[in-house]
C-alpha cells in the first residue's frame, strides 16, 4: 500500500472514529483496531524504505570504487594489489558466475579477468544501473587488451549484480553475446577483430 492511500485511510479512520463516538463500543474498538493496524503498515513502510535507501546509497558507493579502480588500476598498485582491492567490495564468499568461464571467487575472478597468465586486459565500462532498493546493479562493459596469449581482443558483456545490506557484492552474473568456442578463441587464442 502506497505512503497516500495509507494517509487516507488514516484521516477517514480518525474521521469513522469521530463518528463513532456517537455509536456502540464495537464500532469504537474496531475501528481502533483497524487505525492501529494501518499506523504500524505505515510504520513498517518507511522503516523498509529507509533501509532500501540506505542500501542504495551503499551500493552506489561501491559501484563508484570499483568504476574507479577499473579506470585506472595502475594507480592502485600491482597486479596482486588491485586483486585484492577489488574483492574488499564483495562479500568473502561472493562468486564470479561467468557463463562462457564457470564460477570463481571475486578475487580470483578479476585477477583472471584483468592479468591471468599473459592477460593484460581492462574493462570499459559503459553504461551502470542500479535499482531502487540497492539490492541489484548492473552494467554494460567491453573487456579488451591482450589475451592470454599475447593477442588483441575485444568483447562486450553484461554483469548482474546482487548486493547485501552493505552494499557488497554478494553474486555477479556475466555473460555475452557470443559462442563458447567465440570466447575461447577470444581469451585464449588468436583474439578478436578490434576497433
Amino acid at each position: 500500500m502506497s505512503m497516500r492511500r495509507l494517509l487516507a485511510l488514516t484521516l477517514v479512520l480518525g474521521l469513522f472514529g469521530g463518528i463513532a463516538a456517537c455509536g456502540g463500543d464495537s464500532d469504537v474498538a474496531d475501528l481502533e483496531r483497524r487505525l492501529t493496524e494501518v499506523e504500524a503498515e505505515r510504520d513498517a513502510l518507511e522503516e523498509q524504505s529507509h533501509a532500501d535507501f540506505e542500501r542504495y546509497q551503499k551500493t552506489a558507493a561501491v559501484k563508484v570504487a570499483i568504476r574507479e579502480i577499473l579506470d585506472d588500476s595502475a594507480a592502485f598498485g600491482g597486479e596482486e594489489e588491485v586483486a585484492a582491492l577489488l574483492a574488499t567490495y564483495a562479500t568473502p564468499d561472493a562468486l564470479m558466475e561467468d557463463d562462457a568461464f564457470g564460477a570463481v571467487p571475486m578475487r580470483q575472478a578479476w585477477f583472471n579477468t584483468l592479468y591471468s597468465n599473459a592477460m593484460d586486459a581492462e574493462i570499459e565500462i559503459w553504461h551502470q544501473w542500479i535499482s531502487d532498493d540497492g539490492s541489484q546493479s548492473g552494467g554494460l562493459w567491453v573487456w579488451h587488451g591482450l589475451n592470454a596469449a599475447g593477442n588483441p581482443f575485444e568483447v562486450v558483456g553484461v554483469a548482474i549484480d546482487t548486493h547485501d545490506a552493505e552494499g557488497r557484492v554478494a553474486h555477479e552474473l556475466v555473460i555475452y553475446p557470443y559462442s563458447d568456442a567465440y570466447m575461447d578463441k577470444a581469451v585464449f587464442g588468436e583474439g578478436t577483430t578490434t576497433h
